[in-house]
């Protein structure tokens, strides 16, 4: 999401300590090969995602700003999709039924 507007961005943790938080997690990623790599990077994924919804739907709620208001409508559904085919993919490698993806 190229265009993805800062919100919040003063919120919460510091921008050195996500930053600290992302070097943590390669440093993890690197020590795993194969499925457990695949796992634990799907496993973050997944939850980066469920986050990022939830914020921007409880900040859909709050935010009083039209134009804010409008792209987090746009973005909203993009980003679901893209979580839907994340899970899509990772229960298709672990031999789990794949359901059929709205489009």
């Amino acid at each position: 999401m190229r265009d993805q507007i800062p919100l919040g961005r003063n919120r919460g943790r510091s921008s050195a300590n996500k930053q600290e938080d992302r070097k943590e997690l390669v440093e993890k990623l690197n020590l795993k090969n194969g499925m457990d790599f695949d796992r634990m990077f799907t496993s973050e994924m997944d939850s980066k995602h469920d986050n990022t919804i939830d914020k921007l739907e409880r900040a859909l709620k709050t935010f009083q700003g039209k134009d804010v208001a409008n792209y987090i409508s746009t973005q909203l559904p993009h980003l679901k999709r893209h979580r839907e085919v994340a899970v899509s993919v990772e229960r298709s490698r672990s031999g789990q039924s794949t359901p059929t993806l709205p489009r």
